[in-house]
C-alpha cells in the first residue's frame, strides 16, 4: 500500500507522493468517491477550495498544515485555473469555465511536484467536468499517475443503487435522526451495515430489475438516481412506478 511504502519509495528514489484525476459529469460521485478513499485508508482528507485563494502563498500555507499520510482534494481544478492557462477544448468556452484568480499555474504545479511540502506522503486528488481544457503540463505522468473517469449511470449501476436502498422486504428503515447523540457518521456506518448484510430476496431483484429497466444508459447521473429513490426511500414499489412514470430530472451533456 502507498501510505506503508516509504522505504520502498526511498530506495528507487522515487517522490513518495500519488496523484489522481477524477473527472466526469456532474453528480457522478467524484467528490464521494475521494471521501471513500479516505474513509477505506483511514487518513485524513482536506479540500481545498483553489478558486477562493487570493495568492500562491496562500495555496502553500495550506498545503503545508497539512497532516503527512492524508489527502487532499483540489475540487474544480479547471476553473481554478486563469483564463491565458486553460486550452480550448470541446466543452464550453473558457469564459464559462475560468476566472482570474491569485493562484497560478506553477503554483498548482509546485504543489502536485512537492516542493511546497515540508515531506512527501500525501495522496492528491483533483476533480473536474472538462478534463479537456486542462493544460498537459498539469495532468502529465508524474504528477497524475492515474486517471479515473466516472461515467452517468448504466444500467447495472441503477440496479445496484436501487438494492442498496431497500432491505428483504422492499422498505429499509432511515438512520434514527431523532436520537441527536449518534453522530453522522454512526449513523452511516449503521445504515451501511444494514444494506451491506440483507438477503436480496425475489422479490426485490425483482423491482430492482424493473427499476433499472426504466432508466435509461448514460444518461442520468448517479446523484440524479439517488435523489429519485430518496423521495420513495420507505417504498421500493413506489420509487419503481416513479422510474416507469419518469421522475426524474432529466440532463444534457
Amino acid at each position: 500500500m502507498f501510505l506503508k511504502g516509504e522505504r520502498w519509495y526511498a530506495e528507487r528514489g522515487i517522490p513518495w507522493r500519488r496523484g489522481y484525476l477524477f473527472y466526469g459529469p456532474p453528480g457522478c460521485g467524484k467528490t464521494s468517491l475521494a471521501f471513500a478513499l479516505a474513509g477505506e485508508l483511514r487518513c485524513s482528507l482536506y479540500t481545498l477550495r483553489l478558486g477562493s485563494l487570493a495568492s500562491d502563498d496562500a495555496l502553500f500555507h495550506l498545503i503545508r498544515t497539512t497532516a503527512p499520510r492524508s489527502i487532499i482534494l483540489m475540487e474544480d481544478v479547471d476553473a481554478a485555473l486563469p483564463h491565458e492557462l486553460t486550452t480550448n477544448g470541446e466543452g464550453p468556452s473558457r469564459t464559462e469555465l475560468v476566472g482570474r484568480h491569485g493562484i497560478t499555474l506553477a503554483g498548482i504545479l509546485e504543489v502536485l511536484d512537492g516542493a511546497a511540502l515540508s515531506n512527501e506522503s500525501r495522496i492528491i486528488i483533483m476533480t473536474t467536468n472538462f478534463p479537456d481544457v486542462l493544460v498537459p503540463s498539469l495532468v502529465r505522468p508524474g504528477r497524475v499517475d492515474l486517471r479515473f473517469r466516472l461515467p452517468l449511470a448504466s444500467i447495472d449501476m441503477a440496479r445496484r443503487l436501487f438494492l442498496s436502498f431497500y432491505a428483504k422486504d422492499g422498505d429499509i428503515a432511515a438512520p434514527e435522526e431523532e436520537k441527536e447523540e449518534e453522530s453522522e457518521v454512526t449513523k452511516e456506518v449503521i445504515a451501511s451495515d444494514v444494506r451491506l448484510n440483507h438477503r436480496i430476496d425475489d422479490q426485490l431483484d425483482t423491482r430492482s430489475r424493473a427499476f433499472s429497466a426504466c432508466i435509461e444508459p448514460d444518461k442520468f447521473s448517479v446523484a440524479e438516481l439517488q435523489s429519485l429513490l430518496m423521495r420513495y426511500r420507505h417504498c421500493s414499489a413506489s420509487a419503481v412506478e416513479a422510474a416507469r412514470r419518469g421522475e426524474h430530472i432529466c440532463t444534457t451533456w
